[in-house]
């Protein structure tokens, strides 16, 4: 089977937690934040974690942003070989 390209996109977008979460950004936090309350924006910085339902429909993308795989357990693995 030929190597995955790394999806830049997403790349850019997704972080992958210690734990094996899978942190993304809140939605509304580019612009405009001024007409928005303060507690909106603070909630926005912090960012969450991608669901379960998303995390399984970009399974494919997903392993290939570090060359990991994604086992049956649904958590996040990152097995970097040298050879």
């Amino acid at each position: 089977m030929p190597k995955l390209k790394t999806h830049k996109g997403t790349k850019k977008v997704l972080k992958i937690r210690k734990g094996g979460s899978i942190k993304i950004g809140k939605p509304g936090s580019r612009h405009n934040t001024g007409k928005k309350n303060a507690a909106f924006n603070k909630v926005a910085r912090k960012g969450s974690s991608l669901s379960k339902a998303d995390r399984n429909r970009l399974r494919d993308i997903i392993e290939s942003l570090e060359g990991g795989h994604y086992d049956k357990s649904k958590k996040w693995s990152c097995n970097k070989t040298t050879s």
